[in-house]
């Protein structure tokens, strides 16, 4: 798979899915050789920080390829999460879960026990940019969707193998949720925009995380590609009726089961 394919495939999903913003591709660097030239580096050009969620609405939002090393971080989360340094001990004995987001120090401690982590050292960053005008190969495409468009994208996934998706769903860190476990298992995955996300880095309040595995996009495409070809196209069409049309094999499910059409 090359950029151009990938090209190709940002533009399907922008058209089939009618996104609002750009499909990006999440890349982990291991050196600061693996950095384009034309990479936006916050700290580096502007004497700033960013919160990682901010840096991927830069990608989606503006088209713009970002770097983010730990020095570029101003939310902590991340820099934990994608192994850019090591937990501190009050982390792993959830602070500051405790007290921010839960009633007990054991509370604490047991929602970070579910924080999905690289271990620390094997990575010193992570670029993204937008999927349609890439220059490295991502580990992970990022779709931000509306709850109808994710449903789509959960057909084009199943398309392929019947498979569903498991997720673990976290009121925070989002940025970690869809990359971490989606590298680590080579699965897809759904997030949720954290807190964060929707106020620092302007996520709307309809707004998913669909995430998948760079080598899991040629199935989750052909999936698409036919579900627009033959069986549903967005927008939807508005409008309720009682027997509604459905695809003939609805029909046939209906008859097996004794369920009659009126005549």
């Amino acid at each position: 798979m090359g950029y151009e394919e990938l090209s190709g495939y940002a533009e399907d999903l922008e058209r089939i899915l009618r996104l609002k913003t750009f499909p990006i591709g999440v890349k982990m660097l291991k050196e600061d050789s693996q950095i384009p030239s034309e990479a936006y580096r916050p700290l580096q050009e502007d004497g700033r920080r960013l919160a990682l969620c901010q840096a991927f609405a830069l990608s989606r939002r503006n088209g713009m390829t970002v770097v983010m090393l730990k020095q570029d971080m101003w939310c902590y989360e991340p820099v934990i999460g994608l192994g850019l340094a090591e937990a501190p001990d009050i982390f792993i004995e959830g602070y500051p879960h405790h007290p921010l987001y839960t009633r007990t120090p054991e509370a604490g401690k047991r929602a970070v026990s579910a924080f999905p982590r690289f271990q620390p050292g094997k990575y010193i960053g992570v670029i993204s940019a937008p999927l349609r005008e890439i220059s490295f190969m991502p580990d992970v495409v990022m779709i931000y969707c509306d709850p109808s468009q994710l449903t789509f994208l959960l057909a084009g996934h199943q398309y392929t193998d019947g498979d569903k998706i498991e997720c673990t769903l976290s009121p925070g860190a989002v940025c970690v949720f869809s990359t971490v476990p989606v590298i680590l298992e080579g699965k897809c995955k759904v997030a949720n925009p954290c807190a964060g996300d929707r106020m620092a880095a302007l996520a709307g309040d309809d707004e998913l995380v669909f995430s998948a595995p760079t080598e899991a996009i040629y199935d989750l495409m052909t999936g698409l590609r036919y579900i627009d070809g033959t069986t549903a196209k967005m927008p939807r069409a508005i409008g309720m009726r009682p027997e509604s049309t459905f695809p003939d094999e609805y029909a046939e499910m209906r008859e097996r089961m004794g369920i009659r059409d009126i005549e």
